[in-house]
């Protein structure tokens, strides 16, 4: 009988047998520190929110991450294979990229696509229940949303013209591609009058600026728990997570998305609804980020309705009707305010 480990919604199963076999021909024996490939493998499902299928191996006194696709089933799930690719451009260039080791697309080995990459340690922010070194930590909560600044501004900051960056993607269309997909996807999904969701539908038509003249690396999902933060020193990062929507873009939709979700969890939408103390708010976020990039941000209220409303069809598409009534509203308040 072969060995399995199945994730904790009793979907996935990985053959730790085939995955031992795999690891043990593609790598060698201190190649990652700690590494011991005549030790028993060790699978078990990762803590955290992932959105694919993840998994922490043990191999000896190697800890590494294995992300399974799952397109068959979950079409909207990210794409492994292309997360591997900017991870391999850019953890070379940007330390808190983890390093990538093996993408196998072979799906006899494990029945899909995976990837093995390393395991940072840290806490990751959530909007939901709070990490224990934040909960109640108005200093700590601060400090961790100025790390969040600081780690996009130096994304932001790798050269995006290096080949191995612009081997990966082409800046091209990118905002007006954000805005097209959001309006089509509101389009199908709407069934009956939101007056706050059309009338910003209407707003995003007639004001999308032109493009970005200064293409940077997008994260593309930079929200709270695409974060992780030392536990004892909340200010310093130790990974940014979740690469597969990453791209060559503007800048900004990352710096709008940002905001928009830690401005959420500050104002306590997504758990309980107690606000929390602490968090950086929309202004000094943006200012923190102007002050340490340089860029000028007089476009991003149009950013910010984009990344308000994005998140407002993502929310309704979970079932979280307060969270999208929130976003929804609030990107009709923004739009309003800058039309004035």
């Amino acid at each position: 009988m072969k060995a399995e480990t199945r994730d904790s919604q009793g979907g996935t199963r990985v053959n730790r047998d085939a995955l031992a076999a795999y690891l043990r021909w593609h790598l060698t024996d201190g190649q990652i520190a700690g590494l011991r490939l005549d030790d028993e493998v060790q699978v078990t499902p990762a803590a955290g929110p992932h959105a694919t299928p993840t998994y922490v191996v043990r191999l000896g006194g190697a800890e590494l991450l294995l992300q399974i696709a799952d397109t068959a089933a979950h079409p909207e799930r990210p794409d492994v294979a292309r997360e591997f690719q900017w991870l391999t451009a850019l953890h070379p260039l940007y330390d808190l990229a983890p390093r990538p080791f093996l993408l196998c697309e072979d799906a006899s080995v494990l029945g899909a696509t995976f990837s093995i990459v390393e395991r940072r340690r840290g806490v990751v922010i959530t909007e939901g229940e709070e990490p224990l070194p934040l909960a109640g930590h108005p200093t700590h909560r601060r400090e961790a949303s100025e790390a969040a600044v600081d780690a996009l501004v130096a994304l932001h900051d790798v050269d995006a013209t290096l080949p191995a960056i612009a081997a990966v993607d082409a800046p091209d269309g990118y905002l007006d591609r954000r805005v097209r997909e959001a309006l089509d996807r509101w389009h199908r999904a709407r069934t009956a009058p939101v007056p706050d969701m059309d009338a910003v539908a209407l707003w995003l038509s007639a004001n999308e600026p032109p493009g970005t003249l200064d293409p940077s690396v997008v994260h593309g999902g930079y929200v709270p728990s695409a974060l992780l933060v030392n536990p004892l020193a909340p200010a310093e990062a130790s990974a940014v997570l979740g690469w597969s929507l990453a791209a060559l873009g503007d800048p900004l939709c990352d710096v709008a998305v940002m905001i928009a979700t830690w401005q959420a969890m500050a104002d306590g939408h997504g758990d309980s609804g107690s606000a929390r103390p602490g968090y950086l708010g929309r202004d000094d976020m943006a200012d923190r980020y102007a002050q340490r990039s340089g860029r000028d941000l007089s476009a991003l209220p149009f950013y910010e309705v984009l990344a308000l409303f994005r998140l407002a069809l993502d929310s309704r598409r979970l079932g979280a009707g307060g969270r999208a009534r929130y976003f929804g509203a609030r990107a009709r308040s923004v739009a309003s305010a800058t039309t004035r």
